[in-house]
């Protein structure tokens, strides 16, 4: 085949293999995920690397950037399992949706919270909006039970 870029079946597993590549680069970003983390969770992270090294690490670099934090500490921390934890933002929501009886019902000022395992889930992490984040956080809150058919207000808290 002259072209194969053209071949469907070629773009088809390109694109895959291009979001694969996203997620892994997104996925050990090491340095974006301690900036996320809250205090208490960079302490936890420190105390994980803690067992007979001497002082306490999380007293000294808490508050460090990632990069200035030694890499004989770094290495024992694994931030990847730790960041499924890791808020990226709460917001309160107002939304029309359906229930499984098939009624349309409103609800109003509900707090929400997304996180980044809620963004490691998505199918395309960086075209995926809020909007279908929260959709996605609702629904699964819900037991899948309603669909959220779209939102009138969406606040950053």
């Amino acid at each position: 085949m002259k072209n194969f870029e053209l071949h469907p079946l070629y773009r088809k597993i390109l694109k895959e293999e291009t979001q694969r590549a996203r997620r892994l680069i997104f996925e050990y970003n090491e340095e974006q995920i301690w900036n996320l983390m809250t205090d208490d969770e960079k302490e936890d992270a420190l105390l994980s690397a803690d067992d007979d090294m001497g002082p306490d690490f999380a007293d000294e670099y808490v508050d460090e950037d990632w990069l200035d934090i030694p890499d004989v500490i770094k290495n024992r921390i694994d931030l990847v399992t730790l960041s499924k934890r890791s808020k990226i933002g709460k917001y309160k929501v107002s939304y029309v949706y359906r229930d499984n009886m098939g009624e349309k019902r409103n609800a109003f000022n509900e707090e929400h919270e997304i996180t980044l395992d809620d963004i490691n889930k998505s199918f395309d992490r960086e075209a995926t909006s809020l909007e279908n984040l929260l959709r996605s956080v609702i629904e699964k809150d819900m037991g899948d039970s309603i669909n959220v058919m779209k939102f009138d207000s969406i606040t950053k808290l």
